[in-house]
């Protein structure tokens, strides 16, 4: 169990890996490689998230991640190491101010770092450098530096540091109940880890079309806060560590870099800002009262946002005609627009317009074709509208298409489908869901539960048999993969 636990914590101390400059940076086959190979990584992440979703309060609002991985996307394509797997991007609601990079290119963002930022490229400036620590693999490369520390002392240091975030008291006593202090320094970050992430991410932030200088500027925004007259330190700085040299320096090749074409802010910057703030309010009312006292600006994407936001908390407080006011105006203005089509579409669902909002609906899914926020939005709607075959059919689609598939949709179809009275479609898809999410014992309890409804001899029965059969397999290739013993 301590070292599933080290997994987890391996969030918040992945970036206190130490790690060799980057011209030691070794090629692959050299001890780096026989440490932890690239696919021995992967698996640790994998098992990472597997803990992440049971136990941190990850975010389920499908334009909030659909942005988050836009922009983390954008910014991996032009990085010249992928992971295994390919980088996933998540963001943790959470009011403080961080972000951390996991083994094998799991990448997470707080919301509260999202609020903090005041501009797309500031934010794409922190994913930058967290792939950059992904790209230059700074765990394998401590763990390199560490041979004769076995995996599993490794995992109680880990475990320790993690339940040491909760409980100081505890995560000393597991830290120090038979683990050197020097073992502690190992994975603490270094002054070179920093740089060369500084280095790395300002010419990523470059190649993909952003201002470089999006760091910097948000590196300077923390510092302030935690100089005289800061609250606190953010939680950032304390795993990241800023110096005015560090800034100094990332500023001279952020400089060297800016060009007048690329992109500092965007709308959807600041409608997903304003809706994270709006979604996760646990006062609505009390926030809603104090966007409409702010002050009127002369930024036109803010002020949109302003009102985007205002929109979103109207139909938390149950409040559909006035945001159905709001959104008419902005959507008129911008009916290409994903996140007003969308939240249109609820507004007038909302209102008792069924028609109204399934047909804004279906003029948002003309123009986001592949959208997850769309289906998810479908879903709801249809299943609102007692038409669960339709939904069936929506989310089926969705499923064979040819881009990147949100693991969630498997979730949608499981409920259209129970909806719909097909229960053996129904397990079977939920059955996917916890396939794609790596939990593999309730995915074959699914996967047997809809080979019950299915006619023996069938077609259908011999499908889930063989499906039920590959599950199994996995599990086993799991179970024999994972570098931590499972």
């Amino acid at each position: 169990m301590i070292r599933r636990i080290a997994i987890l914590l391996l969030l918040a101390t992945v970036s206190g890996a130490p790690a060799a400059t980057a011209s030691e940076l070794p090629a692959m086959g050299e001890p780096v490689d026989q440490v932890l190979s690239p696919r021995q990584e992967a698996e640790i992440g994998r098992e990472l998230m597997v803990q992440a979703r049971r136990t941190l309060d990850l975010n389920h609002d499908p334009e909030i991640a659909a942005y988050l991985d836009g922009v983390g996307r954008r910014l991996a394509a032009h990085s010249d190491s992928t992971p295994v797997n390919g980088y996933t991007f998540f963001v943790v609601r959470n009011n403080s101010i961080n972000a951390f990079a996991g083994p094998g290119g799991y990448i997470g963002v707080h919301s509260g770092l999202i609020l903090e930022a005041d501009s797309e490229a500031q934010l794409a400036g922190v994913i930058a450098h967290e792939i950059a620590h992904v790209s230059q693999r700074h765990i394998a490369r401590s763990f390199a530096r560490s041979q004769r520390d076995s995996y599993a002392t490794l995992a109680a240091i880990l475990a320790g540091i993690v339940i040491g975030s909760q409980n100081p008291q505890a995560g000393q006593a597991a830290i120090t109940g038979g683990i050197a202090a020097e073992q502690q320094r190992r994975i603490n970050y270094t002054r070179s880890n920093e740089y060369e992430a500084d280095r790395i991410g300002i010419e990523l932030l470059a190649r993909a079309g952003y201002a470089p200088s999006g760091m910097t500027e948000f590196f300077e925004t923390l510092m302030r806060a935690s100089g005289p007259g800061g609250s606190q330190v953010p939680e950032f700085l304390r795993t990241h560590p800023l110096s005015q040299n560090r800034i100094a320096e990332a500023a001279s090749r952020a400089g060297a870099l800016e060009r007048s074409d690329q992109r500092s802010d965007t709308l959807s910057f600041q409608l997903m800002k304003a809706r994270i703030e709006a979604v996760y309010s646990d006062q609505p009312g009390r926030l809603h009262d104090r966007w409409r006292l702010r002050e009127p600006t002369d930024d036109a994407d803010r002020a949109a946002a302003r009102e985007y936001g205002l929109a979103v908390l109207e139909l938390r407080l149950d409040q559909p005609g006035r945001a159905r006011e709001r959104l008419d105006e902005l959507h008129a203005a911008a009916p290409d627009n994903l996140h007003y089509g969308l939240a249109l579409a609820r507004a007038l669902q909302a209102s008792g317009d069924a028609d109204a909002a399934l047909a804004t609906w279906e003029d948002t899914r003309a123009l986001h074709p592949e959208s997850y926020p769309v289906v998810a939005t479908g879903h709801q709607l249809l299943l609102g509208n007692d038409q669960a075959d339709q939904a069936v059919e929506l989310v089926t689609d969705y499923l064979r298409g040819n881009g990147p598939i949100e693991p969630g949709a498997w979730r949608l179809l499981a409920e259209a489908a129970d909806t719909a009275g097909r229960p053996g479609r129904s397990h079977e898809a939920l059955g996917e869901y916890y396939v794609r999410v790596d939990r593999l014992e309730q995915a074959l309890t699914q996967m047997e539960l809809a080979l019950e409804h299915a006619e023996p001899g069938s077609t259908e029965h011999t499908r889930l048999s063989t499906r039920v059969e590959q599950v199994r397999e996995l599990r086993r290739e799991r179970l024999a993969s994972n570098p931590l013993g499972g």
